[in-house]
């Protein structure tokens, strides 16, 4: 990465102009496996990102994803956000191993919420 990973106003400007938009620095836009963020909670949130925005059909991805995420408040928002949003689109016995993931109140209501899909808040 050729821009320091906090950069100021002043740095970003110098970085964009004379490093040029090829480097893609100053990029905050994730790629496919937020890839050049650094490790922490800009990286769990990246992958927050990535997870709710996966297509309901592909649990298989969406279950990759959230593994990554280690910030347990991240995941848990990232996945019930997820299975809110596609609980009929979930097989029961990948709904409850993207579930188990989750620890207490969390992973009991994402199983309530993966049993219970035409529930809507």
């Amino acid at each position: 990465m050729l821009c320091p990973p906090r950069t100021t106003l002043r740095t970003l400007l110098a970085c964009a102009v004379f490093l040029g938009p090829a480097t893609g620095c100053g990029d905050k836009q994730p790629n496919e496996n937020c890839d050049g963020i650094p490790s922490g909670i800009d990286q769990d949130v990246c992958m927050g990102k990535l997870l709710k925005s996966t297509p309901g059909n592909d649990i298989d991805t969406a279950i990759e994803r959230a593994k990554k995420i280690r910030d347990p408040m991240v995941k848990g928002e990232a996945i019930s956000s997820w299975v809110e949003a596609h609980a009929n689109d979930i097989p029961p016995d990948k709904g409850q191993k993207l579930c188990s993931m989750l620890e207490g109140r969390d992973g009991a209501y994402c199983l309530r919420r993966l049993s219970s899909p035409h529930l809507k808040e």
